[in-house]
């Protein structure tokens, strides 16, 4: 549970269909809380997984090391084309230097994201 409210300059808000983008930056000290929905699609028979990569500026960071926060997976079967879509909520710590958020469409047809959350 969260105990106090974040200032409306503590709401940070993204969105990407770009192949890679950074969306966001943390700052040292802050957490960041978000809900992350990625849609994509696929086709020509490859397994495609767009992420939402987390990069710490050092190892204080939480998570320490660069780690994929969120995923989704398409299939594509025989080249028919396929989507998927996938929702999840993420919570990372900026640690002594900060960190980005950044998304990378990976052998996807077409992907697009959207970060919704705020800084505590």
């Amino acid at each position: 549970m969260i105990l106090s409210r974040p200032s409306g300059a503590d709401i940070l808000c993204a969105s990407a269909s770009a192949t890679t983008a950074t969306l966001l930056t943390v700052p040292a000290n802050r957490w960041y809380t978000a809900n992350v929905c990625i849609s994509a699609s696929a086709n020509l028979n490859v397994t495609a997984t767009p992420a939402l990569t987390w990069t710490p500026n050092d190892g204080s960071a939480g998570p320490a090391t660069t780690t994929v926060v969120s995923r989704c997976t398409v299939i594509s079967i025989n080249s028919a084309p396929q989507s998927n879509s996938a929702t999840n909520h993420i919570v990372v710590y900026g640690g002594a230097s900060g960190g980005v958020l950044s998304f990378a469409i990976n052998s996807s047809t077409a992907a697009s994201i959207s970060v919704n959350g705020f800084l505590l």
